[in-house]
Order: structure tokens, then C-alpha cells, then sequence
């Protein structure tokens, strides 16, 4: 399974018990965002993803 389809409770619950990183999330979700928003056109304004990744 995809992070990115996780719901954030289970998504919360995986990053507390150190299952998954911050930036393993962050990287996911840019991944994501990068393959669905060309079809969808749903991201209005998207900050730096290294920036991002800095900051998670």
C-alpha cells in the first residue's frame, strides 16, 4: 500500500511508532502530486519540494 493512501489516523499512528519517516510522507505526497495534478489541475501554488523536505 501507498502511504499516500492511508487516512491520516493510520498515517499519524505509522509516523509516532517511527514506521515511517516525515520526509518518507513528504516525499510521498510530492510523488503523488506530481503524477495526479497534471490531470486534475487541483494545486493551485506548490512550495519547493526540497524546501518541504527540509522542513518535515
Amino acid at each position: 500500500m501507498d502511504i499516500t493512501d492511508l487516512p491520516a489516523h493510520a498515517l499519524s499512528s505509522a509516523i509516532l511508532k517511527r514506521q515511517v519517516s516525515c520526509r518518507e510522507v513528504m516525499r510521498a505526497t510530492l510523488a503523488r502530486i506530481e503524477s495526479v495534478n497534471p490531470v486534475h489541475n487541483a494545486i493551485v501554488s506548490l512550495r519547493d519540494g526540497d524546501v518541504l523536505l527540509r522542513e518535515a
